[in-house]
């Protein structure tokens, strides 16, 4: 018989001999059972997430967009490309300064420009442009965004102040003519 590190020549006790197969099969149908009903909240909260961030980063490139053209006096435009999923901030009569991907699971699903709703595929295939001006004001500007589980979220400007938020479960549009 071995000697253990105790120097004690005992050998397992008679509980101490591990677990059945048995034992080992309930543990494991147990696990996957409660996984199967954690991981779908979680994918929904991923999702949730997925969207509220690429929300965040549309509205922050926009206001990016804003400030440069204020601190530099010149026109800025934002290019929209939904079928790409993503946009081109552009200084006046220049090259992209910067391109913006969103996630690949949020595509934008209809903008507002100026009280133009462009919703239908053929509108938005035409790369729809937004104008921000040396002094701060730009177009009126609604985006909607949408995920794989039809979950919406609004990226708006106030178009005097030109500052973007983010409103989460967005229905409708606000800056439809006649709905200000």
């Amino acid at each position: 018989m071995p000697i253990s590190s105790t120097g004690s020549n005992r050998g397992p006790a008679a509980g101490d001999q591990g677990f059945t197969l048995i034992e080992m099969v309930v543990a494991l149908v147990i696990a996957g059972m409660v996984a199967a009903l954690v991981l779908p909240g979680i994918n929904r909260g991923l999702d949730g997430l997925r969207l509220k961030s690429s929300a965040a980063r549309l509205a922050s490139a926009l206001r990016y967009a804003r400030e440069r053209a204020i601190s530099e006096q010149r026109f800025y435009r934002v290019v929209i490309e939904p079928s790409k999923n993503c946009l081109y901030i552009i200084a006046e009569f220049g090259q992209p300064v910067r391109q913006i991907e969103l996630d690949s699971r949020v595509r934008i699903s209809s903008l507002v420009i100026d009280g133009a709703l462009l919703d239908q595929p053929g509108q938005l295939e035409k790369a729809p442009e937004v104008f921000f001006l040396p002094n701060g004001s730009a177009s009126q500007l609604e985006i909607i965004l949408e995920n794989s589980r039809g979950n919406r979220a609004r990226v708006v400007n106030g178009y005097l102040a030109g500052s973007f938020k983010v409103i989460a479960g967005a229905h409708g549009h606000v800056l439809l003519p006649g709905t200000i």
